[in-house]
């Protein structure tokens, strides 16, 4: 777009940059069409999940948002749905986590802590456990 890029990123891991110029993009994707579908539909999935996050920032309560998120943490990982209990590693520190959810670090960890108190889940750690998939998703 021959403007400044106006957001920021920053690696949680250790982490390799590659730098690909404009001029090889271009050329690669009038060599190749499905690379040009690849990009959209790239594009597309992160506009789809920018979209939901600014529909839970709106909508959704607090303890909404933190639910939602470990269920579709869960979700994810494809774990198998024949057990009721599961534990969900958080893939980062939990102030990115809140950050991601557009929380301050304290407000994500005073909702987890209402949601063990009630027995939703057990926070160990990164690791927060639900005993009972189907009563927090109840809740949600």
């Amino acid at each position: 777009m021959e403007k400044p890029y106006i957001v920021f990123a920053q690696a949680l891991a250790d982490s390799q940059m590659l730098h690909i110029s404009k001029a090889a993009i271009f050329d690669e994707l009038e060599r190749d069409p499905r690379l040009c579908r690849k990009m959209i539909a790239g594009m597309a999935m992160r506009l789809h999940q920018l979209m939901t996050d600014v529909e839970s920032y709106s909508l959704h309560s607090g303890k909404q948002r933190i639910i939602g998120y470990l269920l579709r943490e869960h979700d994810d990982t494809g774990e198998a749905a024949e057990s009721n209990e599961l534990a969900v590693r958080l893939p980062t520190s939990k102030g990115v986590v809140a950050s991601r959810l557009n929380f301050t670090q304290e407000h994500f960890s005073r909702i987890l802590h209402e949601l063990s108190d009630s027995g939703l889940i057990i926070v160990e750690g990164r690791t927060i456990r639900i005993p009972d998939v189907a009563r927090l998703r109840a809740c949600d």
